[in-house]
């Protein structure tokens, strides 16, 4: 059968298979995870011969006919068992694997951790620094912004040193929330003692 297509396979298999039969196993000894099930077979052996002839050469001898015992419907019996993952494994008259387990999907790479738009602000005025000719129309169009966006972001930049060093070790989203683009650039337009102050109190809220 190795040798026949799919649907030759499935052809050859429905001559001769009358009829399947799967309920819960009685016994146990299934592994560990797994579930067992009885799996019966009933198999019509005169059909198989016949389907096998058209396509094997078989060496016939003579043999005592018996057309009622030929019509009886071969009944093969086995034990399956069905693991979590999706795998089907023979477990008589011998173990074998029927399937493999489905591929369980690779797992997404972690995201890369939040930063506060400070780091962007910082980037940006290093790029316009030691780039020449590059100025915050052409860095807008760059990163597919508008010129006052990136103006906004800049802004950062006048926040008193120790408010920009604390911004830039923020990871958590809540605090990214609490510490927003829009809070801390109306913080920057402030003197550097009254932002100080502000920012403690909105840091201990």
């Amino acid at each position: 059968m190795p040798t026949l297509s799919p649907a030759q396979q499935r052809d050859l298999l429905l001559l001769f298979l009358e009829r399947v039969e799967i309920r819960p196993a009685a016994k146990s000894g299934a592994p560990a995870g797994s579930r067992r099930i009885d799996l019966r077979l009933k198999v019509r052996v005169a059909r198989l011969v016949e389907g096998m002839e058209e396509r094997l050469i078989i060496d016939a001898r003579e043999r005592p006919s018996a057309p009622a015992a030929s019509a009886r419907p071969l009944v093969l019996q086995t034990d399956v068992a069905m693991t979590p993952a999706g795998g089907v494994e023979l477990l008589t008259p011998f173990v074998h694997a029927l399937s493999t387990p489905r591929k369980r999907r690779a797992n997404r790479p972690a995201p890369a951790p939040a930063r506060h738009p400070l780091h962007r602000a910082r980037s940006w005025q290093r790029r316009l620094e030691s780039e020449p000719g590059l100025n915050r129309v052409t860095l807008a169009k760059e990163e597919g912004l508008t010129p006052g966006a990136v103006t906004h972001n800049l802004k950062l930049l006048q926040l008193a040193p120790a408010i920009q060093e604390q911004l830039l070790n923020v990871t958590a989203f809540a605090d990214l929330r609490r510490f927003s683009l829009n809070r801390m650039k109306a913080l920057a337009e402030l003197p550097a003692d009254v932002q100080l102050s502000r920012f403690i109190t909105l840091r201990s809220a």
